[in-house]
């Protein structure tokens, strides 16, 4: 069971190299902020290391410690909250994040089949970094995949980018994110489509969004703060 919102072509894409047993050693999963990316990756890690007949099951014990965040063999790096040595606030993925996936992915999996990275803001990875994650994506070990997660593949070197298979996500139809929202939030339809319509096609808003009220009142308060000055000529 995919949790996957829209996005039907890179999920058949992957569904497809799972059965072929065709699946590459590092994705490129490129789209706006929310709109599935994560979602994607966790997907792919599940299918990875599912137990189950059709993978990713959703119910093995395999797929619900990776949703959970249990799993020995899942990693997400990311911009880590803290200090930089500068003394300001970190705003990037430095070499010491990479050189820890280095390590890890050199070791075989613990409990799984497949030892699963995913870089969540990969256009935060630091030159340094970039440079020593080139390495693992250029030779990479046998039963790793690395999913790098970023907005364009602009913000990436070109290098790190030829390494990857890519995936592109768009804005998901409107439509399909209403009737999510309504099926797992029970949102009222008017107010779903709505949502949906905010959302702008990203699903990831558009749950925060059903959770937190407060979430579509700033949003309706900037755009009004916008029309006031345009209105001001």
């Amino acid at each position: 069971m995919w949790n996957t919102i829209g996005h039907e072509r890179a999920v058949t894409h992957l569904k497809l190299g799972l059965e072929k047993g065709r699946l590459s050693h590092a994705y490129l999963l490129t789209g706006p902020r929310q709109v599935g990316k994560m979602s994607l990756a966790m997907d792919l890690a599940r299918a990875l290391n599912c137990l189950g007949d059709e993978r990713p099951c959703g119910v093995c014990d395999q797929c619900g410690r990776i949703e959970r965040g249990l799993h020995a063999d899942m990693r997400i790096v990311c911009v880590e909250a803290g200090t930089s040595r500068g003394g300001g606030s970190r705003t990037s993925i430095g070499i010491d994040q990479v050189r820890e996936v280095q390590r890890e992915a050199s070791l075989k999996p613990y409990e799984g089949r497949y030892r699963v990275f995913v870089v969540d803001g990969a256009e935060h990875v630091t030159a340094e970094a970039a440079n020593s994650l080139l390495k693992t994506l250029e030779e990479p070990p046998d039963q790793v995949v690395i999913a790098l997660l970023a907005p364009d593949v602009d913000v990436l070197p070109p290098t790190v980018v030829s390494r990857c298979q890519r995936l592109d996500l768009r804005p998901v139809a409107l439509p399909l994110i209403a009737r999510e929202l309504t099926a797992r939030f029970q949102t009222d339809e008017d107010r779903a489509a709505e949502i949906a319509r905010l959302s702008q096609g990203r699903p990831g808003w558009a749950f925060d969004a059903a959770n937190d009220p407060d979430k579509i009142e700033g949003l309706l308060e900037e755009l009004d703060s916008i029309q006031s000055i345009l209105d001001a000529g």
